[in-house]
């Protein structure tokens, strides 16, 4: 969260949504914000963090969505379409 919490503007948004999901959720609608957004984020692939004594390996997956459903954004609609965008993605992979 840390890192994201770094790439992520003044105005930007930052929460976990689960176990080890995270979101930035930004007012910009510029693909090329979203993009320098990702970019910075899995720069950080591979780096290694100390935990309990042990070196663990950053694997970081990232993805924009827009979201276009109008100026009422529930929580509960977001977190449905977070995790139908990551689930379509992983279903792709397997």
């Amino acid at each position: 969260m840390k890192r994201m919490e770094d790439a992520a503007g003044p105005e930007d948004i930052v929460f976990r949504v689960g176990g080890d999901e995270f979101v930035i959720l930004t007012g910009s609608c510029e693909k090329e914000y979203a993009q320098r957004l990702c970019d910075e984020i899995v720069s950080h692939n591979e780096e290694v963090i100390i935990w309990e004594g042990k070196e663990i390996p950053l694997s970081l997956y990232v993805k924009p969505v827009l979201y276009e459903g109008g100026s009422n954004l529930k929580y509960a609609e977001f977190f449905k379409m977070i995790h139908s965008e990551m689930s379509n993605d992983f279903k792709k992979e397997f």
